[in-house]
């Protein structure tokens, strides 16, 4: 009987370590339990974090988006400006250097008419030299001559000499206009060459502000360049946070698949411990408590999962409103020059209209006119 009881003490104590160790282990489970729900805890925390940091990630796209745009649009109507400017400038260059080339033109045909008027000149002194001459020798003959020669030669040589010195006088008057031309052509030439060297030097100027205004045009096209790099750096940051948002899934992944783990130790452990008291039945109520919050995990990440996706939905969605814009704007561009044609078109009907109706007003008045004139 002894013997019996000893066995049954001893089988006891056996069993009494046997749920000590038990409860030892149900204790270091729920350890790694409560640790698995501290780091889920922590994942939740920072995924609500990156939530945020991406919520205000895509606000700052989309003002920089806005900002890009109203820039872009701005830097397209000040290059068109600038355009419009250089092309203003370039024509008033030709146009001056069209009037130079005429003013040289004229220049040349100036001092072409110059240089016929001094040859001119010329010939009409050795005429009149030669007149001179021929007078003097007139005039011997005419003392030379006798009495009564002389009278008859006198008559006709005074009215040669008469007519001579006529001749003379016109040629010496002729010669004196043709010295005031030729003054006055020198005086015309040197303000033509004045006039060409002014417009020489607005040319100059209208090629140097030329030159400020393509400098101005590539200082334009350089800080356009600047603002399609910061859009494009704020795309690689976009890029950036998906990837970190991508590894952090996978981290959350890896712990579920833990959990998973550790909840089938616990399956095996509650197999190994249908025999054990209320406390085995307390650490199950426990566990069952731990799978809702680990569900409540589950759904909180769920719902951050689908508030990422609708975030990166609403970025692209961001995108293809501005790449709509781009479209309405081009359209509205275009449908703007199609409108200016129809109204140029409109205006040259209106015109040709006003001018077949002014004459037919005034056939009809003609017609009534002469209506009342034959009545009359």
């Amino acid at each position: 009987m002894l013997q019996k009881i000893k066995e049954l003490e001893t089988a006891i104590n056996t069993a009494q370590i046997e749920t000590v160790q038990k409860e030892n282990s149900t204790k270091i489970v729920e350890a790694e339990i409560r640790a698995i729900y501290r780091r889920l805890q922590i994942l939740s925390d920072a995924n609500a974090k990156e939530k945020m940091a991406l919520i205000e990630d895509a606000t700052k796209l989309k003002q920089l988006a806005d900002i890009s745009t109203q820039n872009v649009s701005h830097k397209a109507e000040e290059l068109l400006k600038i355009q419009r400017n250089i092309q203003l400038t370039a024509n008033s260059v030709k146009e001056k250097e069209h009037e130079a080339h005429l003013l040289e033109s004229q220049l040349q045909l100036q001092i072409q008419q110059h240089q016929a008027t001094e040859q001119k000149l010329t010939e009409s002194r050795s005429e009149c030299l030669q007149l001179q001459a021929l007078l003097h020798q007139l005039e011997e003959k005419l003392l030379i001559g006798s009495q009564s020669v002389q009278q008859h030669i006198a008559k006709e040589l005074s009215e040669e000499s008469e007519k001579l010195r006529q001749v003379l006088k016109e040629k010496e008057l002729s010669a004196d206009e043709d010295k005031y031309l030729r003054d006055k052509m020198s005086e015309d030439c040197g303000h033509l060459t004045r006039e060409n060297g002014l417009l020489q030097a607005q040319v100059l100027k209208a090629t140097r502000q030329l030159g400020r205004e393509k400098q101005l045009r590539e200082d334009e096209s350089t800080s356009h360049s600047r603002r399609a790099f910061e859009l494009a750096s704020g795309r690689d940051r976009e890029w950036q946070l998906e990837r970190e948002l991508t590894y952090l899934k996978t981290q959350l992944q890896n712990e579920r698949q833990r959990v998973s783990k550790v909840q089938e130790q616990v399956l095996h452990l509650q197999q190994e411990r249908k025999s054990m008291d209320q406390n085995g039945q307390l650490l199950q109520s426990q566990l069952i408590d731990l799978e809702k919050r680990r569900g409540k995990v589950q759904l909180e990440n769920s719902k951050l999962q689908r508030e990422k996706t609708h975030l990166v939905e609403h970025i692209a969605h961001l995108h293809k409103e501005i790449a709509e814009k781009e479209k309405e704007f081009s359209f509205l561009h275009s449908h703007v020059n199609s409108l200016s044609c129809d109204l140029n078109s409109l205006q040259s009907q209106v015109d040709t209209a006003s001018i077949l109706q002014k004459e037919k007003w005034k056939k009809f008045s003609n017609i009534l006119t002469a209506n009342r004139a034959s009545m009359s």
